[in-house]
């Protein structure tokens, strides 16, 4: 299992935010979606449903053995899982 597919339950509820305004070709557009900012707030609240998995115990598992301590292994984690999602998010 994918870091997205064991991820992507936790996204589905995900609503698009407010990210500003765009002016193209002199009409004003509000522009809606999610960043990262957001993917990263998912992937934190979540982070300790996320590792009772067996596959979160896994990926958890391996960060350690590369030489990280719990803290490195936790943001590698959370980044992992935000980067998976990171076509929910809207760029230039």
């Amino acid at each position: 299992m994918t870091a997205n597919e064991l991820s992507t339950p936790y996204y589905n509820d995900l609503k698009p935010g407010f990210l500003g305004t765009e002016f193209k070709d002199g009409i004003k557009y509000i522009v809606t979606g999610n960043n990262m900012k957001d993917l990263y707030d998912v992937a934190t609240a979540h982070y300790n449903d996320l590792i009772d998995t067996p596959q979160g115990q896994m990926y958890l598992r391996d960060f350690k053995k590369q030489g990280m301590n719990d803290e490195q292994a936790q943001n590698a984690f959370i980044n992992m899982i935000a980067q998976s999602q990171i076509d929910r998010t809207i760029r230039p």
